[in-house]
């Protein structure tokens, strides 16, 4: 199941990049971020809108960080 969900999953993102390249309408931005957990996060982006993008990753990497640790939290406590 695992790799079925990756395997759609990467195709999904291949089949929007190539769709938005292919266009040639309007303006393309990327952003996003790349982050191994105990190591400090690798931010990047690209186009006029990179900025928003980056900060929306950011601001996404950050809240997953805390609701790992408040779930990590609840479930030592017996909560689930």
């Amino acid at each position: 199941m695992f790799f079925a969900g990756f395997l759609m999953t990467l195709l999904g993102v291949v089949f929007l990049v190539v769709t938005a390249l292919l266009s040639g309408i309007g303006s393309t931005s990327i952003g996003g971020i790349v982050w191994v957990f105990p190591f400090l996060p690798i931010v990047f982006g690209a186009g006029p809108e990179a900025y928003w993008l980056i900060l929306v990753a950011v601001l996404l990497a950050l809240l997953s960080v805390l609701m790992l640790f408040v779930l990590w939290r609840t479930s030592r406590k017996g909560y689930f």
